[in-house]
């Protein structure tokens, strides 16, 4: 969006990627499976393992479904973003207009100090 690759957004795509698959696999989101668990979650409140009880051919129509499905909603947010750009251009920081060098630190680059210990406790 801003002209630039990062890795900002990997927590986000893993989001996005587990919330696909859940939603075709857990909640009955698919039309192509309808209202069919085709996955369980063991463990839901130790880390929640999740396991496909389907066959492989499945799997890899829910892989397919999944990528489609991310793929989808992300050219949503990029057209939304794209027709919103100017209110996007205003609303952003003048700090991150610039680029940093690999010199400087992050607190000149967000253009403050740090503030530890907080001084207003």
């Amino acid at each position: 969006m801003f002209g630039s690759v990062t890795t900002g957004a990997s927590n986000d795509i893993e989001q996005a990627t587990k919330l696909a698959r859940a939603m075709l696999t857990r909640y009955g989101m698919s039309d192509e499976f309808g209202m069919v668990a085709l996955e369980t979650v063991t463990n839901q409140y130790l880390g929640g393992d999740a396991s496909l009880a389907c066959s492989p051919e499945t799997q890899t129509k829910i892989d397919r479904l999944v990528v489609e499905l991310v793929e989808r909603e992300h050219d949503k947010a990029v057209d939304i973003l794209t027709a919103n750009r100017e209110k996007l251009d205003v609303w952003r920081p003048s700090s991150m207009r610039r680029r940093p060098s690999p010199a400087r630190n992050s607190c000149t680059f967000w253009g403050s100090e740090p503030d530890f210990p907080p001084k207003n406790i």
